[in-house]
């Protein structure tokens, strides 16, 4: 899991400084941020090694998305 953490942290902050700018331009990042929330519960509380890299996944997908969801853009299935 140490390996896992030190690996996805460059990912992590990539994302992490894109969400910044997003915010600063007042767009709504919360739903990626709930992502990454989780990410780091996973990764600093959790040996669930597969748990931590399906979050990531979904994390990656998630900021991939030219307008991932956020309360005013629910994704398909109304989350």
């Amino acid at each position: 899991m140490v390996d896992f953490y030190q690996a996805v942290q460059p990912d992590i902050r990539a994302i992490e400084a894109r969400l910044d700018s997003d915010e600063a331009r007042g767009l709504d990042s919360s739903c990626l941020r709930e992502a990454l929330r989780e990410l780091r519960w996973r990764l600093e509380y959790t040996s669930d090694l597969a748990g931590a890299r399906v979050n990531l996944e979904r994390i990656q997908g998630l900021a991939s998305s030219p307008a991932p969801p956020c309360a005013t853009n629910p994704d398909e299935e109304g989350s």
